[in-house]
């Protein structure tokens, strides 16, 4: 397993962690973690996979309903992703991303429409459940 300096609530790592004369140090910054916490006393030594999973806790972001506009904002902003069309629904994604596979969702359930942050690999349905998870009604 590999180990990160990060700190908590960032969406990045302050750096990897190597061994060098037997001591774990940054791989960058060539300091221990409590040389690096001189500077940044909230950093902490993690698993790369824990801080991975901090991370997205952090970005991810449930269905927040938006305006008819806004919508139509994203979708002319860039060529969608993943864009499906039906009578009842539309979703697509963004295809620049926040962190790691963490995008912009845009979902319109007949007049309603909705933006979350989730990863890019939801499909069609899975982002409309997703929408219905925060708003049933919908």
């Amino acid at each position: 397993m590999s180990k990160v300096f990060y700190r908590p609530g960032e969406r990045w790592t302050y750096d990897s962690v190597v061994v060098r004369d037997g001591q774990e140090v940054g791989e960058f910054t060539n300091q221990t973690l409590e040389q690096a916490k001189e500077k940044h006393p909230d950093l902490v030594c993690i698993e790369k996979e824990e801080c991975v999973r901090q991370i997205i806790e952090l970005v991810v972001k449930p269905a927040q309903e938006i305006s008819a506009s806004a919508f139509k904002d994203m979708l002319a902003l860039l060529p969608p992703c993943s864009w499906v069309k039906t009578p009842s629904a539309e979703t697509f994604h963004m295809s620049e991303f926040d962190v790691f596979d963490i995008t912009g969702i845009y979902v319109r359930l007949g007049a309603r429409y909705f933006v979350l942050r989730d990863t890019y690999k939801l499909t069609h349905d899975e982002r409309i459940a997703k929408v219905r998870e925060t708003f049933p009604d919908a």
